[in-house]
């Protein structure tokens, strides 16, 4: 028997025991062979792709900051690379970077 689940439920369930178990197993089942169940899945998989159902899975806060960091550089490089201004420092310091850079001063 099919239990039919609303869209939002379904997928929060889904993703309440993706985040608690540890040990999740996939199988392959036979397509189109009369089981209920598969061809309700089946309709589903197809109308979730045609529809898509935005779905938000939380990620670690640590895993959030080194993107932004990461994307943060990369936007900072772009702009530094294309800038108009101070490219006798650009000629010196291609690269930008969060750690300060040593410089000697004149002797």
């Amino acid at each position: 028997m099919f239990v039919n689940f609303s869209k939002i439920s379904c997928a929060q369930q889904t993703q309440e025991m993706l985040l608690k178990s540890t040990n999740i197993k996939l199988r392959w089942i036979r397509a189109h062979v009369g089981s209920s169940g598969n061809e309700a899945a089946d309709v589903l998989a197809k109308k979730a792709t045609q529809e898509g159902i935005p779905t938000y899975i939380p990620a670690p806060r640590n895993h959030i900051k080194s993107l932004l960091q990461k994307k943060s550089i990369i936007c900072w490089q772009k702009e530094w690379d294309n800038g108009e201004t101070v490219r006798s420092v650009h000629n010196v310091l291609p690269k930008v970077k969060t750690t300060p850079t040593p410089c000697k001063g004149p002797k």
